[in-house]
C-alpha cells in the first residue's frame, strides 16, 4: 500500500485529499482501478523518485505506516506522506513550533534565539521552517544548545529553500535532527506550498509560538493552522 500511495500522487489531479479519502472510505483499490490507464507511467515516476531517496538518504513513510506520526494523522487536513533526512524519531517528540517574520527587528531575533533556548533546555525538539529571520533564530538556537530541531520544508529535500541556509541545514543533520516535507523530490515549488508546510509546523508541535509578524504576514497562516488543529498559541508582546 505504501508504493499505491506514492504512485497514485504521481497521477494528474490526484492529491493528498483525495487519497485520504479513499483510505477513509476503504476505497483505494477502487481508486487504483479509475486510474488504471495512467498507473503504469506513474509507476515509472514513483520508481525514480524511490531510488532517488536510495541513493539520498531520504526515507518516506505515509499515512497507512506504522512510524507515521499521530500527531499528523489527527489534523483537520493531513498530509499522506512525508519524506524524511535524518532522524525519524523526533516525529514523535514533544516539540513547539517557534515561527515569525523573515525580516524581524533585533529585538525578536534575540528573543527568538532566547526562547528556543529555553525549550531546548527543557527538553523539547525546535520545529520551524528553515526561513531567514526568525526561524534560522530559533533552529540555531537550538543547535547551539545541544537539541534537536526539525525543519518542515517547503520543498523536494533534494533542494534547501532558503538555499542560503543550507550549511544550516547541513548542520541540522549532523546533529541529529531532521528536514522533512510532503513534496517528493524533484517537485517544483509553488506559492501554495509555503501555506501548506505551515499546517505541518503546528501539526508536529505541542504548541507554537509566533515572535514577530505583520497582520498580513505569512506567519499569521502557522498562527491559524494552530487554532484550528486545537494547538496552544503565544504570541510575544513587542518591547
Amino acid at each position: 500500500m505504501k508504493n499505491d500511495i506514492l504512485t497514485l500522487l504521481q497521477i494528474k489531479n490526484v492529491g493528498r485529499r483525495t487519497i485520504n479519502k479513499a483510505i477513509k472510505d476503504g476505497s483505494i483499490n477502487k481508486l487504483l482501478e479509475k486510474h488504471h490507464t495512467e498507473i503504469a507511467e506513474a509507476q515509472g515516476k514513483a520508481e525514480a523518485i524511490k531510488e532517488f531517496c536510495r541513493k539520498n538518504y531520504i526515507e518516506f513513510t505515509t499515512i497507512l505506516d506504522d512510524n507515521f506520526p499521530a500527531c499528523l494523522k489527527s489534523i483537520p487536513d493531513p498530509p499522506t506522506i512525508l519524506f524524511c533526512r535524518g532522524n525519524l524519531s523526533l516525529l514523535g517528540s514533544r516539540a513547539v513550533a517557534i515561527v515569525g517574520s523573515r525580516k524581524p527587528t533585533d529585538y525578536s531575533m534575540k528573543a527568538a534565539y532566547r526562547l528556543s533556548k529555553i525549550f531546548t533546555e527543557k527538553g523539547f525538539t525546535i520545529v520551524s521552517g528553515l526561513a531567514t529571520g526568525i526561524d534560522t533564530a530559533a533552529h540555531t538556537s537550538c543547535l547551539d544548545s545541544g537539541g534537536k530541531t526539525i525543519a518542515v520544508m517547503p520543498c523536494g529535500l533534494d533542494k534547501v529553500y532558503p538555499a542560503l541556509n543550507k550549511v544550516l541545514a547541513q548542520r541540522i543533520l549532523c546533529s541529529g535532527g531532521l528536514l522533512v516535507s510532503e513534496y517528493a523530490p524533484g517537485t517544483v515549488i509553488q506559492k501554495s506550498y509555503f501555506v501548506e508546510r505551515d499546517r505541518l509546523q503546528s501539526g508536529l508541535s505541542q504548541g507554537v509560538i509566533v515572535v514577530e509578524s505583520t497582520a498580513d504576514g505569512g506567519t499569521m497562516h502557522t498562527a491559524r493552522f494552530a487554532l484550528h488543529q486545537g494547538r496552544p498559541l503565544g504570541v510575544m508582546a513587542p518591547p
